[in-house]
């Protein structure tokens, strides 16, 4: 645990209802002789919550930050050979085999064990997990995040014919502003940008 919190790549996995931590899953600066990847994702579940498709669901958020916001190029995952859930997470991800690495981690016991590497680029990302929006019943396919902040998110998206910003809204309540006056400085930045020439969803 320690090890985490100073590492600061970890976050906790934690049930939407009870806020219970159920787990955890990260994006490590790890390096493997004669890979080159930007980062290993990692991932722990309590085995009393298998089977439900919670550990999917972390590492696809884990890998859409990676991909989208950090425009990262290449991630890699690893399984030790007998860990057969651990593998069927991964291939159901996408990520391909690359390699099988013998002796190659030591675990906190001791116990000297052989790692299956797996690898997946931003294309192969792109042709199987791009993230999509919707405006208006119209979908929109994210290219990468622009900004971030309290009232939202900017992303660059495109259709079959062009590129435009896209401004999510964050819909909870703000100190600074209320929420309709919120809305009304959304639509005047909307209008900034169309008057400057920058494409914007109607």
């Amino acid at each position: 645990l320690k090890m985490f919190m100073e590492e600061n790549d970890t976050w906790a996995l934690e049930l939407k209802v009870t806020h219970k931590v159920i787990g955890s899953v990260g994006l490590h600066d790890s390096r493997r002789a004669g890979l080159s990847y930007d980062r290993e994702i990692g991932y722990v579940l309590s085995e009393d919550y298998w089977g439900h498709g919670l550990i999917v669901e972390a590492v696809k958020a884990a890998m859409d930050y990676a991909f989208i916001e950090l425009q990262m190029e290449t991630l890699m995952v690893a399984h030790f050979d007998f860990n057969y859930q651990s593998k069927r997470v991964i291939e159901k991800l996408g990520f391909a085999h690359v390699a099988h690495l013998p002796a190659a981690f030591k675990r906190y016991d001791g116990v000297v064990l052989d790692d299956e590497i797996y690898m997946m680029t931003r294309e192969q990302y792109d042709n199987k997990h791009k993230k999509t929006l919707c405006v208006n019943g119209k979908e929109y396919t994210v290219i990468k995040l622009l900004g971030k902040g309290k009232g939202g998110y900017s992303y660059l998206v495109c259709d079959d014919k062009r590129q435009y910003v896209l401004k999510q809204i964050h819909h909870e309540p703000c100190d600074y502003y209320q929420f309709g006056d919120k809305l009304e400085a959304e639509q005047r930045d909307y209008k900034r940008l169309r008057e400057i020439g920058i494409q914007m969803p109607e």
